[in-house]
């Protein structure tokens, strides 16, 4: 019962009043002080000399200036919390503006932000180039014109970033088949062959020494011969019966390049290939060390 009482007595119900006060006040004045920083940051903020005034674009040749800031000045317009301005040279979305020019300009590539003097924003890019065509998940229909068929520009990755014109006279090596996007309307942004591409590449670069003019390249997916490959060779019979090299996704393709080559040194192929090769139909590695190949 005493205990209780002294529990609620006058003075320890003022004493608890007092505190109560103070927390108020301290509230207070952290609130305040809140504003008061918020206000300078805001104010700070606007001054000009510390926003992005301007837009420069350097590194350009294909991809226009004007498509590059177009993204850019998108994302600086507008506030953070409706009053922290996007401009400010601390606050600029630079990595959202990076993304959003890789995604929406495929072409491009090393895209990089700085801040220069007088307000000036630069952005660097670098334009990926077309090495090779990407032309679809499998061969053109028979009957379809060259011509007809819509093929991608890749780079030396197997990145597929642009739409290409049609070219005559196999001017860049052809390939078909799946991307990492798997089956897509639009392949842009999509990878063919990303862990097999740079050595792939480097196999076609040692069929080309070997005096064998490949066109075309197609993966199959589908089908009891899934994950095999057949490399066109150039000639007046377009895919799929034109003269071909076949072997397996997955093989060593170092050994084949050395199976192959040793067999072009030897007769009686190296004799048959010089003299009959407008009537080669395949030459076929997916048997191991031995290579077949058939003449019509």
């Amino acid at each position: 019962m005493k205990k209780r009482d002294v529990l609620s007595s006058p003075r320890l119900l003022e004493i608890k009043k007092k505190k109560r006060r103070v927390l108020k006040i301290k509230l207070a004045f952290f609130l305040a002080g809140l504003i008061v920083v918020f206000v300078g940051l805001c104010f700070l903020s606007r001054i000009p000399k510390l926003n992005i005034a301007n837009i420069e674009v350097v590194g350009n040749k294909i991809v226009e200036t004007d498509d590059i800031k177009k993204v850019a000045e998108g994302e600086l317009t507008g506030f953070y919390l409706w009053f922290l301005p996007k401009t400010n040279f601390t606050l600029y979305p630079k990595g959202r503006i990076a993304l959003l020019l890789g995604e929406q300009h495929t072409r491009l590539k090393d895209i990089n932000l700085n801040l220069k003097k007088d307000g000036v924003l630069e952005i660097s890019v670098g334009e990926r180039v077309g090495l090779y065509t990407w032309c679809g998940e499998t061969l053109p229909s028979l009957g379809v014109k060259p011509e007809e068929t819509k093929c991608y520009f890749m780079d030396e990755s197997g990145y597929i970033f642009d739409e290409a014109p049609y070219f005559s006279n196999d001017v860049y090596l052809k390939f078909f088949g799946i991307t990492d996007k798997g089956v897509s309307e639009d392949p842009t942004g999509s990878r063919y062959l990303p862990d097999y591409f740079s050595a792939m590449t480097h196999f076609m670069e040692n069929i080309i020494s070997l005096d064998i003019k490949p066109s075309s390249l197609l993966v199959k997916e589908n089908g009891k011969v899934k994950g095999e490959i057949e490399i066109y060779l150039s000639s007046n019979i377009l895919p799929p019966s034109a003269p071909r090299i076949i072997f397996n996704k997955g093989d060593d393709l170092v050994k084949l390049a050395e199976n192959l080559q040793a067999s072009v040194d030897a007769d009686p192929f190296k004799t048959e290939l010089k003299e009959k090769r407008e009537k080669l139909e395949y030459i076929d590695l997916r048997f191991d060390n031995r290579v077949y190949y058939k003449f019509k």
